[in-house]
């Protein structure tokens, strides 16, 4: 049996910093930005952690959500205040219109807040909908046609971003794709019309394998940066 591992508090630090991250900026739920971040602050694989289910990080996910949308975030430098103008003679209508500016501005502070939770709870069912299922693994197998495709290597997706690719794509390009906790050597290599790597999710040690082809390409962003390239670089192949 594997002996279980615990994080330092250290190691714990760096992954939920890099999680929360990710959960900010990239669109992943607070499942999928625990098991990327570790991937990508924890060099040593053999402190990995085997994240199977939501409930194997129910406390880390928590705490991501926590601190994106309890915690408050740092305040920027209040900008210096201006010369107040003189007092004018009824105080009474400048003090009222204070009061509404501020009741207006709670009301779409909260609105806001309401909008992200609702917006991080659509997303968090989608994930667990899509785990209940069991969504099929995806097999990176070519397929045969009877006109040329690019061969196209992506590195770096998840399994359910690898399926849509595949399916907005697969008439246009052979996809392989090449899941980044996996060990990758250069024996492994396939040749391919381009390798494109996701920046953002991709530790050093992989992109050094691949950065040696001249033909690689770094996508600095998420779906959208990836789907740029192949509607028009990949058109070009």
């Amino acid at each position: 049996m594997t002996a279980k591992i615990r994080w330092t508090n250290e190691e714990k630090e760096k992954v939920l910093d890099k999680a929360t991250e990710y959960y900010r900026s990239h669109a992943l739920s607070p499942y999928d930005a625990i098991k990327q971040a570790q991937l990508m602050v924890l060099t040593d694989r053999n402190r990995h952690r085997a994240f199977n289910s939501h409930s194997a990080c129910y406390d880390l996910t928590n705490e991501v959500k926590k601190r994106v949308y309890i915690t408050p975030l740092a305040k920027e430098p209040e900008p210096e205040p201006e010369p107040e103008p003189e007092p004018e003679p009824e105080t009474e209508v400048t003090v009222e219109t204070a009061q509404e500016t501020s009741i207006d501005e709670l009301i779409n502070t909260i609105a806001r807040r309401i909008a992200l939770i609702v917006k991080d709870n659509v997303k968090l069912v989608v994930k667990e909908l899509e785990h209940e299922f069991r969504l099929t693994k995806h097999d990176p197998t070519y397929s045969s046609d009877n006109f040329h495709k690019p061969r196209i290597v992506v590195i770096g997706l998840l399994n359910s971003q690898m399926q849509m690719i595949e399916a907005e794509y697969r008439y246009k390009y052979d996809f392989r794709f090449v899941d980044a906790s996996k060990s990758v050597n250069e024996k492994s290599v396939i040749n391919a019309d381009a390798y494109l790597i996701m920046k953002n999710f991709v530790n050093h040690s992989i992109y050094g394998i691949y950065q040696q082809f001249p033909n690689h390409v770094l996508i600095d962003g998420g779906m959208s940066a990836l789907r740029a390239w192949l509607n028009t670089k990949g058109a070009e192949l």
